[in-house]
Parts: structure tokens; C-alpha cells; sequence
């Protein structure tokens, strides 16, 4: 197992934003309208539900893999940090998640 995180992902995604997006799509998600980002979200998420189905694990990391990059990109553009992130689920690790749901409702 390496040591690669969704931190270090934020950090090369952070870099990148400023290259040309005519060579980094990366860049070009940054810079374009965040619909495109959202698009792709939603087509990653309908892949990975493909692929599920698909009995192919090699397939399925594949698709994982391009969910979690584009919701990291969709971060970046709304200015959320993967530590926030990280920090919101680590406080849901102290609470039944049927409990935090109800909790939610009030």
C-alpha cells in the first residue's frame, strides 16, 4: 500500500489550476462554469454504478478512482478543503449514523 491521499490529490489539483487548460484538463475544469465539473460527477457516479454490476474489480477501482478525483476538483471550486472534509467525517465517527440522521431533521 502507498502513502498517496486525497490531500496529496488537493495539492497536485492546486497546482494545476493555473496551467494552460488548453494542456491540463484539470485546468480546464477549474476555469470552466463548475456545470462541467457537476456533468462529470454525475457521469463518473453512473459508471461506478455500471461497473459494479460488471463483476470487474480492476473496472470498478478505475471508476472509483475518477469519482473521487472529480468530487476532490468540485471541492477546489467551492473552496472546500479535504480537511474540512475529513474533518466533518471524523465527527460523525462518535455518533450512530441512524442517530446523526435523526438529528438532522430537528
Amino acid at each position: 500500500m502507498n502513502n498517496f491521499t486525497l490531500k496529496d490529490l488537493e495539492n497536485i489539483i492546486e497546482k494545476r489550476k493555473n496551467i494552460s487548460k488548453d494542456v491540463s484538463y484539470t485546468a480546464s475544469l477549474l476555469n470552466s462554469p463548475v456545470e462541467k465539473t457537476i456533468k462529470k460527477i454525475g457521469e463518473e457516479s453512473a459508471e461506478l454504478i455500471y461497473a459494479i454490476n460488471q463483476n470487474d474489480k480492476k473496472k470498478l477501482i478505475h471508476e472509483f478512482a475518477d469519482l473521487f478525483y472529480h468530487l476532490v476538483v468540485l471541492s477546489k471550486i467551492s473552496n472546500i478543503s479535504i480537511d474540512e472534509i475529513m474533518d466533518e467525517l471524523l465527527s460523525r465517527t462518535n455518533i450512530s449514523g441512524l442517530v446523526e440522521k435523526e438529528n438532522r431533521k430537528k
